[in-house]
């Protein structure tokens, strides 16, 4: 249920381009009093709408430069049984990876990793991932080039 009013999402389209500026700096570009801003802040966070503040970090200048996509299919008992209910619970305890995703068609899940290069990813499918009893089959994808890769959400800052 989208409970936001049309303040509660300028603010978020604002805090998507840069978390870092003031409840000041908000509320001129606004034209709303900055207690008010904080106020909504405040109930945004509580709410759970905003679930966080953090750096965002380029993957190239720390060392991370390759993004690797990797379908998983889950494994199976011999009785037929399924060896991990949700196989998206047990991934995303996974600390390699960035992103994780119960997804429809052949494969149940898909996971985002990054690394230093193909290699030391490929390492890790190898000696961690197959290694997983929950793991039958895996398909990994590297990305040749990116062309978007963005945290931002497409919030209308208007009802």
């Amino acid at each position: 249920m989208d409970n936001l009013d049309r303040l509660d999402r300028a603010i978020l389209v604002e805090l998507q381009k840069d978390c870092r500026q003031s409840t000041r700096e908000l509320g001129k570009k606004l034209k709303i009093p900055a207690t008010t801003i904080h106020l909504r802040i405040k109930k945004l966070v509580q709410t759970g709408v905003i679930t966080g503040f953090s750096a965002i970090l380029d993957p190239e200048k720390v060392g991370l430069p390759t993004t690797a996509f990797i379908l998983v299919r889950r494994a199976y008992h011999k009785k037929g049984g399924i060896k991990s209910e949700n196989i998206g619970e047990t991934l995303a305890k996974i600390p390699e990876a960035e992103e994780v995703h119960v997804i429809s068609g052949d494969y149940d899940a898909l996971i985002k990793v990054r690394g230093k290069d193909e290699k030391a990813v490929g390492s890790w499918v190898v000696d961690s991932l197959w290694n997983m009893p929950e793991v039958a089959r895996t398909v990994t994808m590297f990305a040749l080039h990116k062309s978007k890769d963005t945290h931002v959400l497409p919030l209308k800052a208007q009802d």
